[in-house]
């Protein structure tokens, strides 16, 4: 791009030069040579000079011819400078068509022995555990026909590890019933979690993690996180997305069964504060439906108990169903339960459900709600006869069967004697009778037993 050019004289002697191929001798473009001087036009230029000194004739011109090449325009570096995260790209770039950049990231000066730029950005990386910076110098190389260019040199580049993304565990979705324990833990050794739990950016002034699990008791709620430490970039933020928190599911208690006249059912959620509300018409309970204030009694049968609890910071829980609540009249009673009677016995039979019909047999047979409706008392006539009865009620199931404990014994009114004994001559005519319409009298004259083999 340029040549500085001296010229050596005897002492005393006296220069004169041009530049212009021309005598300086005569030429009126001669300098007088007053120390080195540059040359910087592309090309070849031819400097003449001449020595004189008085009283002596001028010497011969010394010629030399210079070659001044064009320079290969400065490379750029980019990025420049800066402070970076893990690794950066660095581009170089050369106006001149044709150049070779080649260049260094240590500081040291470039040559065409250093790596040649191949036109992929060079990737400056951190070495995993500190920092490291780098100082890019690169130059351009087009020979012969060019100048080297002046070497481009980068300020700092330095390239920060980053410390790992922590980890949220569990993260969103759920449904998490009456709260979730949540932990956050990160990889990289001796750093520090921030986090917040209102899906703020942490900082270094939110809460610092020591390990406990965060306990997440409403619903809508996002943690995020962030790990720091020395030398080091800030992790990427974590988020744990946002928790779908409800209230604890409804508990029944008892959980269906069978029952007799009323069944008392009780509903609990472990969530405090929660409001249940339930249906039993089998459909699905909203907070519009009645809420749970005192045990619900049952009065009726083949009811499904349906709750939901709901609590104004959480989402309302899952509906639960209970089984099956059989709830059945009370069984019948005999008063009478059987015994020995004398040609009939008035029977009352009665149930503990109030408006309870009596359904009943005295054949044996089982009763069911076809069965004849049995209006108290019953009158019972025929030996060994046994009653069965049930009580039915239109919102209840039927009772259980209930029987007697031994059939009835009806006996026939005693025979009466007439004369009833006494003295007689010969003989005495005696007469046998009973109450008992339609009875047979059996009678023995030795004092044994009577029986239906006996004399009739």
């Amino acid at each position: 791009t340029r040549v500085t050019v001296s010229i050596e004289s005897e002492p005393g002697d006296s220069v004169r030069y041009t530049t212009d191929g021309s005598d300086p001798s005569t030429s009126g473009t001669a300098e007088e040579y007053k120390g080195a001087f540059d040359i910087d036009t592309i090309g070849v230029t031819e400097v003449r000079a001449v020595a004189s000194r008085a009283g002596m004739a001028d010497s011969l011109p010394s010629v030399q011819s210079y070659r001044v090449l064009e320079q290969v325009k400065t490379p750029t570096v980019s990025p420049s400078s800066g402070l970076f995260t893990r690794e950066v790209d660095v581009s170089l770039s050369c106006a001149t068509p044709g150049a070779t950049i080649h260049y260094t990231t240590d500081g040291s000066e470039p040559n065409a022995a250093s790596p040649a730029y191949t036109g992929e950005p060079i990737v400056l990386t951190d070495d995993g555990t500190s920092q490291v910076t780098f100082e890019v110098k690169a130059i351009a190389i087009k020979a012969p026909s060019m100048g080297d260019s002046e070497v481009a040199e980068s300020g700092a580049i330095t390239v920060q590890p980053q410390v790992r993304t922590p980890v949220i565990e569990p993260a969103a979705p759920g449904p998490y019933e009456d709260g979730v324990n949540v932990t956050i833990y990160c990889n990289t050794p001796g750093s520090t979690i921030y986090w917040t739990d209102d899906g703020s950016t942490p900082t270094q002034a939110s809460n610092v993690y020591v390990g406990d699990a965060i306990r997440v008791k409403q619903t809508g709620v996002e943690i995020r996180a962030v790990g720091r430490a020395d030398e080091m970039a800030d992790s990427e933020i974590a988020s744990s997305g946002v928790y779908d928190v409800t209230a604890a599911k409804p508990k029944i208690e008892p959980d269906g069964g069978e029952f007799v006249d009323v069944a008392s059912v009780t509903l609990s959620s472990a969530t405090p504060g929660a409001e249940i509300y339930y249906t039993l018409d089998g459909s699905t309970p909203t907070p519009q439906s009645r809420m749970y204030v005192a045990p619900i009694r049952l009065q009726s049968t083949d009811v499904v108990v349906k709750a939901m609890a709901k609590h104004h910071l959480l989402d309302d829980s899952q509906v639960v169903s209970s089984d099956v609540f059989h709830v059945r009249a009370s069984a019948p009673t005999f008063d009478p339960d059987g015994g020995s009677f004398v040609e009939s016995t008035q029977v009352t039979i009665s149930s503990a459900t109030p408006g309870a019909e009596i359904r009943c047999t005295t054949d044996g047979s089982e009763p069911s709600e076809s069965s004849s409706v049995c209006h108290s008392p019953v009158t019972i006539s025929t030996n060994g006869a046994i009653i069965k009865a049930i009580a039915t009620k239109h919102e209840l199931s039927p009772s259980t069967v209930s029987e007697q404990q031994a059939p009835f014994v009806i006996r026939a009114m005693a025979p009466s004697f007439s004369p009833d004994g006494g003295t007689y001559v010969e003989s005495v005519k005696v007469t046998l009778s009973s109450q008992t319409a339609g009875s047979r009298i059996y009678y023995t004259l030795d004092g044994s037993t009577p029986t239906a083999e006996s004399s009739l």
